[in-house]
C-alpha cells in the first residue's frame, strides 16, 4: 500500500519540479540535490545503522517506497521550496516557508512511518525529526546562499 502512495507523491513532486517556474539555476539545482541526498543519507545511516533508532522497512516495497522518499520527494519538496522562500523580500516570509517546509518533511516522515516504511525505536522522540528537519532546511537555505556568494564573485570576476 505504501509503494503506490510515496511514489504517486514522488511523481506528483517531480512532475510539479520539472513544470513549475524556479528561481534556481540548473547547476544549482544539481549542487542542491546531491547536498541534500548526502544530509538524508547521513542522518539515516547515522540513526539507522549506528544507533538502531531509525528502520526501514525490509519488505521490498517499502524499501522502495523509503528510496523513492529519500532520493527523489525529499529534494523534489525542498529545493523548489527553498528557491521560493528565497525570492521573499521580508525575512518573516523567509522563516514562514522554512516552517511551513519543515512541517512538510515532518509529515512526510509520519506518513512514512504510520504506513510502515519507516520504523522508530521505542526511544525515539518526535522533536528530533524536527529538530533535524529544521537542521536540514538551514543548511540547505546556507549552501544556496554559500553557492549564490561563489557564483556572483566568479560573475564579476570576469573581464
Amino acid at each position: 500500500m505504501a509503494f503506490p502512495v510515496f511514489v504517486g507523491l514522488t511523481i506528483i513532486a517531480m512532475l510539479t519540479f520539472v513544470v513549475a517556474r524556479k528561481p534556481v539555476h540548473l547547476f544549482e539545482i544539481i549542487v542542491l540535490w546531491c547536498t541534500s541526498l548526502q544530509i538524508v543519507d547521513n542522518y539515516i545511516g547515522l540513526l539507522g545503522d549506528d544507533y538502531k533508532l531509525i528502520i526501514p522497512s525490509s519488505d521490498v516495497l517499502g524499501f522502495l517506497a523509503f528510496d523513492s522518499i529519500r532520493s527523489f520527494l525529499v529534494p523534489a519538496v525542498s529545493i523548489p521550496a527553498i528557491g521560493f522562500a528565497s525570492t521573499r523580500r521580508r525575512a518573516a516570509a523567509k522563516w514562514a516557508a522554512g516552517a511551513v517546509l519543515v512541517a512538510v518533511l515532518v509529515g512526510i516522515e509520519l506518513l512514512a512511518e504510520r504506513m510502515n516504511v519507516l520504523d522508530f525505536a521505542p526511544s525515539w522522540r518526535r522533536w528530533w525529526s524536527v529538530a533535524f528537519w529544521t537542521g536540514y532546511v538551514i543548511a540547505m537555505f546556507a549552501i544556496r546562499a554559500l553557492y549564490r556568494k561563489v557564483l556572483r564573485k566568479e560573475v564579476n570576476g570576469l573581464p
